[in-house]
């Protein structure tokens, strides 16, 4: 059993050598897989090889472009190497086909440009380009909606309240616009009405004693003479 994976590795390896010595064509892979990750969220890496049944994949490597860095390395079907400096934080799943790189907890570190090269024999060597985003929140996930729902609340509440208050100031100004000249007025009419009725009994009184023949005084002076 231990000669037979001795020979498989052996073989797996005079293919790769194989590749690079009779310098096969660098296939690309159209297109550029984008990948969106919440920041302290899992991030999740994957490459997979083509589906030709033809090209068996003997080598998977990912790297990080901005600061090429070797991340993972994948031997199919049982030799698997994660760079020790992602070991506390990334796991490693791998299946014969394809790599997959699982980040925990994402960073902003994380963000930028990975390269997955798949050795395959005998279709030579295929590159396959990730772009790992990093963002604060999703725009379609709960958190966010929650955010918008609380601050759709918050400015609803500060409308109403802004509004009743203007209500009752409103109402106050009028109060005092209306009501209060109205008191005056009745005030003043009523003392005008005062004065001039007392104006007038003194007028009546003047004018009876002026045509009456005889007064009050008039009788004191008969009594007494």
């Amino acid at each position: 059993m231990i000669r037979k994976r001795l020979f498989m590795n052996m073989v797996k390896t005079v293919a790769i050598c194989f590749l690079f010595v009779t310098g096969v064509q660098t296939q690309q892979i159209e297109g550029v897989i984008n990948v969106t990750a919440v920041k302290g969220y899992e991030a999740i890496l994957q490459c997979e090889a083509p589906g030709k049944g033809s090209n068996k994949p003997v080598q998977f490597q990912v790297n990080k472009e901005d600061n090429n860095t070797m991340i993972a390395i994948y031997n199919p079907p049982v030799n698997k190497i994660l760079n020790s400096s992602y070991k506390p934080r990334a796991t490693l799943e791998v299946t014969e086909k394809s790599v997959t790189i699982i980040i925990k907890e994402a960073q902003e570190s994380d963000k930028g440009w990975y390269s997955c090269q798949i050795h395959t024999f005998p279709g030579g060597k295929v590159v396959q380009k990730i772009y790992l985003h990093i963002k604060d929140y999703l725009p379609n996930s709960p958190s966010s909606r929650r955010g918008v729902i609380i601050g759709i609340g918050v400015f609803a509440a500060l409308v109403l309240i802004g509004a009743v208050f203007m209500f009752l100031f409103c109402a106050h100004q009028r109060k005092d616009r209306v009501y209060i000249p109205k008191q005056v007025n009745i005030i003043v009419k009523n003392s005008q009405y005062s004065e001039n009725k007392w104006t007038s009994g003194n007028n009546d009184r003047t004018t009876s004693n002026e045509h009456s023949e005889d007064t009050y005084e008039d009788y004191l002076i008969m009594s007494h003479g």
